[in-house]
């Protein structure tokens, strides 16, 4: 008997790949600042327990600052998602050349070029092996006509699988 379990991913857009990957988010989700805030916070507990004893990881809100730093700020983690988003694209096998031709296909067109990932994933079952395996336990006995021995057999099962990955970077334009 032979059952194949599709499971297609929607396509999400290149500026929201790092949102991608976290199973909560949801786009259309309302905002919910105590959730953000009680996420930020366990976040900045496990930063610590990796950061070294004397790095005392906290809340941007919770520094003194001047006004200019929050776009300092920004501007540092706006280049961090986007370093993190073109590493992805390379991971992909999307090498310098090709990320330098849309960016100069970009500009000279004053457009905006959008990617969407796709992943198609599908899982089919092949079959059932049933098998013996020799236990650990081994009893030898001996009498007047000589010796017996006496092993334990367990009983496995293996399931055998068809598993397929297959992912498209499509390139499109506003």
């Amino acid at each position: 008997m032979r059952r194949a379990m599709p499971r297609i991913r929607p396509v999400w857009w290149f500026p929201m790949l790092l949102f991608a990957f976290s199973a909560e988010a949801s786009f259309s989700e309302t905002w919910n600042e105590h959730r953000f805030r009680t996420k930020t916070r366990e976040a900045l507990v496990r930063v610590k327990k990796i950061l070294d004893t004397n790095k005392e990881p906290t809340n941007a809100e919770e520094v003194p600052h001047v006004y200019d730093d929050k776009y300092a700020l920004a501007n540092y983690l706006t280049n961090t998602a986007l370093a993190a988003d073109l590493n992805i694209l390379k991971e992909f096998g999307m090498g310098d050349q090709i990320l330098e031709t849309l960016n100069t296909k970009a500009a000279k067109n004053n457009r905006t070029i959008l990617l969407s990932f796709e992943a198609d994933e599908r899982c089919e079952f092949i079959e059932e092996k049933e098998f013996y395996v020799d236990g650990k336990t081994k009893v030898v006995s001996s009498g007047f006509f000589g010796s017996s021995e006496t092993k334990t057999m367990h009983k496995e099962k293996q399931w055998i699988w068809n598993y397929t990955v297959s992912y498209k970077i499509k390139i499109g334009v506003d």
